[in-house]
């Protein structure tokens, strides 16, 4: 299980950096992967009892649902999805 999560993470913080340099124009690839991933992470630090990162994969998965559309404007986008890259790379630690 940690093997998958570690290239699931990877794999979501190279797609947040092709987002970012407008390399990835299908954001809902983006969108479907973040959630798998977030899912998986939620069920690992549950797991593990960590509360700070169970609390941030879940705003994570909330925010990139693909099923309903959150809005935020272009440079709130940028911002979240940075923070949430770095997140993603902070769970790999």
């Amino acid at each position: 299980m940690k093997k998958i999560l570690l290239i699931t993470n990877i794999i979501t913080i190279v797609l947040f950096i092709l987002v970012l340099t407008n390399s990835l124009y299908e954001y809902s690839i983006l969108e479907w992967t973040v959630l798998i991933t977030a899912v998986l992470n939620i069920f690992v630090f549950y797991k593990k009892n960590n509360k700070l990162l169970l609390l941030l994969f879940t705003v994570i998965a909330v925010i990139f649902n693909p099923f309903t559309y959150v809005s935020f404007s272009h440079d709130i986008k940028t911002v979240v999805e940075i923070a949430s890259a770095v997140i993603y790379a902070y769970a790999l630690i």
